[in-house]
């Protein structure tokens, strides 16, 4: 699969890399995975948020597979609500900018994923998130 998921260690943050052509089921399969980790989290009551940070560097997809990923999002929005999930793209492909600027727009689910060019930078995205949350 040319998705790979990963929790890291110690932060609220669900990692998905993409590398090669990834197909609308491949993205859809790794993102219910993500979702299952996302309600696993939410359900300690640990964090009061958590990430996904969705890695697109070396990755390529067509514009169908983009549509049917941003038609299965809208009816998700309410899990992203009621975890508290961020989601972030890191990368400048001209199909993550697509997918991201049809995203925040109400019929796929007015999600406002955040952007970065490199990945140390979404990391200090959420480092310097989480130093704004409350201390237990």
């Amino acid at each position: 699969m040319p998705i790979h998921n990963e929790k890291l260690e110690a932060l609220p943050v669900m990692t998905s890399t993409y590398v090669g052509l990834v197909k609308s089921e491949e993205i859809i399969q790794a993102t219910e995975e993500i979702f299952a980790w996302s309600d696993e989290l939410h359900q300690t009551g640990q964090y009061p948020g958590m990430f996904h940070i969705i890695d697109t560097r070396q990755a390529e997809t067509t514009f169908p597979d983009m549509i049917s990923v941003l038609k299965m999002r809208q009816p998700q929005q309410i899990e992203f609500e009621k975890w508290n999930l961020k989601v972030i793209f890191v990368g400048t492909h001209s199909m993550m900018k697509f997918y991201t600027n049809a995203a925040a727009q109400e019929q796929f689910g007015a999600l406002k994923p955040l952007v970065f060019r490199e990945i140390e930078d979404a990391l200090d995205y959420v480092r310097t998130e989480m130093n704004q949350w409350p201390q237990p």
